[in-house]
């Protein structure tokens, strides 16, 4: 009697349904630009070009599945795309920043189905669509890298950015990176515990970026598993070969809503000063803090001006009909409630530093361009689900891209401040986020940047 095992009775079983599949049957896999990304759909395993389209993704072929590595034993496999981004904009004028913070909601999959996938998919073209012409973009709640990551296979929103021009990225707060010394993650966080989900992303080089993982938050509290804190990105914006820096700060604070909770984000501000103080920034270039503070300006006023004021910062003026990011009446993605809609993203000019001499932000509404069907379950469960899985108990049609609405700031600074320069050699940063400024030469850089930026070398070449 002849024993087969259960894999071997389960092949037999995928062979018999499929019958004996030809290589012509699939479509021939052409070489394209860009990057792809192998999608099947365990546990039935027969994908097709409807699965690239779910994610807003174009579909390039379909294959057989042979690979013992996959998670399903045979079946079909499709390859899916971006679509083809278009040429960067023409840039704003040297002086101008113009920055979008966006909380994204992409929560690990422990915590809750909510459509991670589908929705950070479809966020870079749709910001770029609404505005072409950004030039620095912050993003939060990034824990697991956008899009479709998986470990050798994946189409993450770094990809996607970088096919849109956006190159440069910082790493994410509290990543496995940042237990360096000096960064203290192993100290504060035990070994389970997430990243931060904060990044900065460019389309002009990143010649400098450091990060803070808070001293301060609550213990009692999902926060006290993820490594939450600061990302700080040195932007140098070159136009007609001039060249004038940007010092960014992308956040997310303490998110929950208890006692102590007001208290723990003004004591993040603090943390976030005290970070930014100790870089020894000239005065006379901008500094800019960004992100989703959670700190809402229209219910619990008084939090929110206690963190702008722990930072040294000004809030410009709100333009725009949307005057708050988080709202249960009209985000698809909440469950409409009777909560007040909040004011939680905000982007901050510091006092201390270069004053703009026009700024202001807006709220914008990014939405998909059909409607998308996705799993809501938060139950644990390890992997992604489709809204038809079995396992998926409950799905919700969106159009939203995330529980957050973004944020634009426009911000104009004085023409005179802009220096003519020549790119220091080897200075520049990847799309996935490394930092090859190294420690000699950042040196040099810091040290040419302060004494052509000081009042006496100005006094001394101009007299």
């Amino acid at each position: 009697m002849v024993n087969f095992g259960g894999k071997t009775i389960l092949l037999l079983l995928i062979s018999i349904h499929i019958g004996s599949a030809r290589s012509d049957e699939y479509d021939e896999c052409p070489e394209i630009e860009g990057p792809t990304v192998w999608i099947d759909n365990a546990p039935d395993c027969q994908a097709n070009s409807s699965y690239c389209h779910h994610f807003g993704l174009d579909y390039v072929c379909s294959t057989n599945i042979t690979d013992e590595g996959n998670s399903c034993l045979g079946g079909t496999q499709v390859k899916c795309a971006h679509s083809q981004a278009p040429p960067l904009a023409t840039p704003l004028p040297i002086n101008t920043l113009k920055l979008i913070t966006y909380n994204v909601w992409e929560l690990n999959y422990l915590v809750a189905q909510i459509g991670q996938r589908e929705r950070t998919c479809r966020i870079p073209a749709k910001i770029f669509k609404m505005n072409p012409d950004v030039d620095v973009v912050v993003l939060e709640e990034v824990f697991m890298g956008g899009c479709i990551v998986n470990v050798n296979n994946s189409l993450t929103m770094r990809d996607i950015l970088g096919e849109f021009g956006f190159v440069h990225s910082t790493r994410t707060v509290g990543d496995s990176l940042a237990l360096l010394p000096g960064a203290r993650v192993a100290e504060k966080r035990n070994s389970t515990a997430e990243n931060g989900g904060v990044f900065i992303a460019s389309r002009w080089p990143i010649v400098q970026e450091k990060q803070k993982v808070f001293d301060n938050y609550d213990p009692t509290t999902s926060d006290a598993l993820s490594a939450k804190g600061v990302m700080y990105a040195r932007v140098r914006k070159t136009v007609e070969d001039a060249s004038k820096d940007f010092h960014i700060f992308g956040t997310h604070m303490q998110s929950t809503e208890k006692t102590e909770s007001p208290g723990i984000r003004v004591l993040q501000a603090g943390e976030i000063f005290d970070f930014m103080q100790g870089m020894s920034i000239p005065i006379s270039e901008p500094v800019i803090y960004t992100g989703d503070l959670n700190g809402d300006l229209i219910n619990k006023e008084e939090n929110a001006r206690a963190i702008i004021d722990a930072l040294n910062a000004n809030m410009p003026s709100l333009i725009g009909p949307i005057k708050v990011t988080y709202d249960h009446q009209n985000n698809d993605n909440l469950d409409p409630t009777d909560k007040d809609a909040e004011y939680l993203d905000y982007i901050l000019t510091s006092n201390g530093h270069e004053q703009p001499v026009g700024a202001s932000t807006q709220v914008f509404r990014p939405r998909s361009d059909q409607p998308v069907e996705v799993c809501r379950d938060f139950r644990l469960f390890k992997f992604f689900m489709y809204p038809h899985s079995p396992d998926c108990r409950e799905t919700k049609t969106v159009s939203d891209l995330s529980d957050h609405f973004p944020v634009v700031g426009i911000f104009q600074y004085p023409t005179d401040k802009a220096e003519m320069t020549t790119q220091a050699p080897g200075v520049h940063t990847t799309s996935s986020g490394s930092s090859p400024v190294t420690g000699a030469v950042f040196a040099v850089v810091t040290s040419l940047t302060v004494l052509i930026n000081s009042h006496i070398f100005k006094k001394l070449i101009f007299i």
